[in-house]
């Protein structure tokens, strides 16, 4: 596991899932898109709509699949922001090429990710507690779980409920196709905690 310390969680976001280049997705996961071209072209640019030049993507693993060097190139110099990526079960496309892994700020099995202010003391505006452990793979069990810490997976294409508040898919089959911010996140944990109180 890697950790990340993030002082500017407003340029924080997660997403995971994209399949860029991956044909089969599209009938797998019923994605509302007529052929792959449109499919990668349509994330980017909801990717490029919410994400700046100077974001942080939490992109938590099956980034690409089957994809020419050209156009995962293309697909790399286009999306907005530094990517931290998460190994999912389809990375070959990246990782069997020395040049593509060097597009990601850091690849990684999991990252656990510490939200803090600039005086080094965790942020409190939306969130009661400020650490998310990212992975590819759903957990059941996770570091902190029962002290405060979130969860964010991808993987299950929204054919997972998760049975525990504080986790939560971020893939883009149930974020409208999209990343979805720090903030967002905050707000969904927050909305699953109260559910379970009714």
């Amino acid at each position: 596991m890697n950790k990340l310390i993030i002082s500017n969680p407003e340029k924080l976001f997660f997403t995971s899932d994209s399949h860029f280049g991956h044909n089969a997705i599209l009938k797998h996961t019923d994605r509302p898109f007529s052929d792959i071209k449109t499919h990668d072209e349509g994330l980017i640019e909801k990717w490029n709509e919410i994400v700046p030049p100077d974001g942080i993507v939490i992109h938590q693993g099956d980034f690409a699949m089957k994809l020419k060097s050209d156009k995962l190139k293309w697909i790399l110099e286009t999306l907005n922001g530094s990517i931290y990526l998460v190994k999912g079960n389809h990375e070959q496309d990246i990782m069997k090429k020395a040049w593509a892994r060097e597009y990601f700020e850091n690849i990684q099995l999991r990252y656990e990710i510490d939200i803090i202010d600039e005086n080094g003391n965790f942020k409190t505006k939306n969130s009661a507690f400020n650490t998310i452990v990212a992975d590819h793979f759903p957990l059941l069990s996770w570091n902190k779980k029962f002290h405060g810490s979130y969860h964010s997976f991808g993987h299950s294409h929204g054919n997972l409920n998760h049975p525990d508040w504080n986790a939560y898919e971020v893939g883009v089959d149930v974020n409208d196709y999209k990343p979805i911010s720090y903030y967002e996140l905050m707000e969904i944990y927050k909305q699953r905690k109260n559910l379970i109180k009714i």
